[in-house]
């Protein structure tokens, strides 16, 4: 589980972040959605500790660890979206989860699922 409570950030002197809350329970898939801008990076960044927050807290499942991967594949050309995973989180089990996700996505046939 991850808690969010009403972490704020400024970059710049750009307010990006301004009261973000929300809990993210373990096992749940979890996305963060908004226009190019808006703060998900500098939110991720937070989360997985590479960047300070301004104000707010964040509380996780004692024990569980964060992972970020940077955006884009500079440097990465000829990796797998497998490996750069398992590099990523020093375990085998997300990219072998990604690979279920994928193959059960791959079978789906109800559009609505």
């Amino acid at each position: 589980m991850i808690r969010i409570s009403n972490v704020s950030k400024e970059l710049g002197g750009r307010r990006v972040l301004h009261g973000v809350s929300f809990v993210a329970n373990d096992g749940a898939a979890t996305g963060v959605v908004g226009p190019n801008g808006s703060g998900k990076t500098t939110l991720l960044r937070i989360i997985a500790g590479t960047l300070e927050a301004g104000g707010g807290a964040i509380e996780g499942t004692p024990g569980a660890r964060a992972g970020l991967l940077r955006q884009g594949y500079a440097g990465e050309a000829g990796r797998t979206v497998a490996e750069v995973f398992t590099h990523a989180f020093a375990s085998e089990a997300p990219a072998r989860r990604l690979a279920a996700l994928g193959a059960r996505m791959a079978e789906e046939r109800d559009p609505a699922a």
